[in-house]
């Protein structure tokens, strides 16, 4: 039963970052209602604001993954040696610290795949890392990802005979 579950989880990620283990995922969605009077009779657009849902989530990533992971980290490694070597010593778990640091500081929108579903067009608020001497080797992370609601707009060109002709009706 638990082989099954680590071989066929759905696959968690942040933009590119590959997570190990998704610790702990909440999701929030909401609705305010306003205080603006509503008429009976009409269909009402305005008696309900749709909040931008939020997404937080404890994660880890490992510098010995496991599945997929670490078929890649091999693959990488295997590379790594036919060629030039470079200064770029990070661990997977740094990788990933500084990865998370540039999506925060970048405010690009980015897509969460999570258990239940994908969230597009959300933004990375805050990053919360603790390590001690037990866990060097592991990226505990604390995320809190909102989601940007992106309007969508039409532009419409008027000729001068149409303006003309609405005047001329009044």
């Amino acid at each position: 039963m638990a082989l099954g579950l680590l071989t066929t989880r759905r696959d968690r990620t942040l933009k590119t970052l590959s997570l190990d283990a998704v610790i702990v995922e909440g999701y929030e969605s909401s609705v305010t209602a306003t205080d603006n009077p509503v008429e009976f009779g009409v269909e009402m657009t305005d008696h309900a604001i749709i909040n931008p849902r939020v997404y937080r989530m404890e994660a880890a990533v490992t510098n010995t993954p496991l599945g997929s992971q670490a078929v890649t980290q091999l693959q990488n490694s295997a590379s790594s040696l036919f060629t030039e070597a470079s200064n770029d010593s990070r661990t997977r778990a740094e990788e990933a610290f500084y990865l998370l640091e540039e999506m925060r500081i970048a405010r690009e929108l980015i897509t969460v795949k999570t258990g239940l579903a994908d969230y597009p067009n959300m933004l990375l608020l805050s990053i919360k890392v603790n390590q001690d001497k037990t866990t060097s080797q592991v990226l505990f992370f604390e995320a809190v990802i909102r989601e940007v609601f992106i309007p969508v707009s039409e532009t419409s060109v008027i000729t001068k005979d149409q303006v003309i002709g609405d005047t001329q009706a009044q």
